[in-house]
């Protein structure tokens, strides 16, 4: 059975079967459920950053076909609450990397470790920076005036603004090991 979506898997079907590593139970599912990154490490960190990675990437907003000043706003907030959101989780997680480095004793402060720390703490303060430098907030009537200017619908034009600020919220991601 697979232990994502609960299907029966028959014999001699195709299913995938893995485990972060050799000492932990492996999981089997069926193909249409396979396992995402989080799930491939033992790393605690770096589970928790690829559930937030694949957050930012599955995120979408979907536009209505009649646009009001009240649908900019509401869409304006919604993208600001993910991105706080998400801020939010990266600063919590940066701040258990930095726990983690200052309760290490002080011969092992300069160990390896504690640079694979500090390395991932900037990372995290780098994609923190990055999506707190992202404008989301729309006015609509420039949306409306750039719609007049370009002849464009304003549907299109706020399509377009809300497609590039998904686009730079997609494109923040962990460089760090």
């Amino acid at each position: 059975m697979c232990e994502s979506c609960k299907k029966k898997i028959l014999v001699g079907t195709t299913y995938i079967k893995f485990s972060p590593s050799r000492f932990v139970k492996a999981h089997i599912r069926c193909i249409d459920c396979p396992p995402r990154r989080s799930e491939l490490t033992t790393s605690d960190f770096l589970s928790q950053m690829y559930d937030l990675e694949d957050q930012i990437g599955d995120f979408k907003v979907d536009i209505p076909d009649k646009i009001t000043k009240e649908v900019v706003d509401g869409i304006s907030d919604d993208i600001k609450s993910f991105v706080e959101s998400i801020t939010s989780e990266l600063e919590n997680l940066q701040s258990d990397v930095d726990d983690k480095s200052s309760n290490m004793p002080d011969n092992l402060q300069s160990s390896p470790v504690a640079t694979m720390l500090e390395e991932r703490s900037s990372a995290v303060g780098d994609m923190i920076s990055e999506l707190e430098g992202i404008d989301t907030d729309f006015d609509y009537d420039s949306l409306v005036s750039d719609a007049k200017d370009s002849g464009q619908k304003l549907r299109e034009v706020f399509a377009d603004a809300v497609d590039s600020i998904v686009t730079d919220i997609g494109s923040i991601c962990y460089n760090g090991e």
